[in-house]
């Protein structure tokens, strides 16, 4: 009855992990989308028309400055979302930790921390290079932008790839330790019920052969009776 109790409670937990993973897979795909190369690609596109198309040096350096602002805000989204998966698994794999006594895990590394700031720095560079007469007066404007987006843009689409790949690695990775886990106690979960099952069927067959054994007992207990009778009866009448 405990094993079985154990196992029920076993199998809830796995259902709330359940739903813990369906959230990880939304989530997942929804940080993936994020740092799409496409996406990425569509957003710089944008942003290299909108720089193309000003008339004046402020408004050139003003647009460099701006698509920097754009790509540190939204890898601090991606940042923060990295964040929030990484606290949802680490939940999950306490729950198992704490309700069925698994070895204590830790997630396996994620840090994102060094890419935002080496777009943070891009960023600082970008503002040297827009505030250095060198690389803005006296050159023509597609000159500029080509150095611009050859130099600084292209180490931030760097950045977002790496970063890609080190999540990709990562969401791949996270669920596998868990999943390994979750197998292996509840094989260990039906060993355990199979062997007191075996157990209580080995119980109840002795018991039905100690209840043949004690009817077999009365019945030679009858007879043991019945002939000690009937020598009684020939003993006590010899001509009978």
């Amino acid at each position: 009855k405990q094993i079985s109790d154990r196992k029920v409670r076993y199998m809830q937990a796995v259902g709330e992990f359940k739903v813990q993973r369906e959230e990880f897979i939304v989530q997942r795909d929804v940080l993936l989308e994020m740092l799409d190369p496409v996406k990425l690609d569509l957003l710089l596109n944008k942003s290299a028309e909108a720089i193309d198309n000003t008339w004046t040096t402020v408004g050139l350096t003003r647009g460099m400055n701006s698509l920097f602002t754009m790509i540190n805000e939204q890898f601090e989204r991606i940042y923060s979302l990295s964040e929030t998966i990484k606290s949802m698994m680490q939940s999950a794999y306490d729950l198992f930790h704490r309700e069925h006594g698994f070895p204590a895990l830790q997630l396996p590394p994620l840090n994102l921390e060094r890419f935002k700031l080496k777009l943070q720095l891009l960023a600082a560079e970008t503002e040297k290079f827009c505030k250095d007469p060198v690389n803005i007066l006296g050159r023509e404007k597609h000159f500029v932008i080509k150095r611009f987006y050859s130099v600084l843009v292209a180490q931030a689409r760097e950045v977002f790839g790496d970063a890609r790949q080190e999540c990709e690695k990562w969401l791949t990775g996270v669920l596998a330790p868990i999943d390994q886990q979750i197998k292996d106690h509840k094989i260990q979960l039906e060993e355990r019920l199979a062997s007191v099952t075996k157990v209580n069927e080995n119980q109840e067959s002795l018991k039905d052969q100690l209840s043949k054994l004690k009817v077999q007992q009365t019945e030679l207990t009858i007879q043991h009776e019945m002939i000690e009778t009937l020598i009684s009866k020939l003993h006590s009448n010899p001509s009978a």
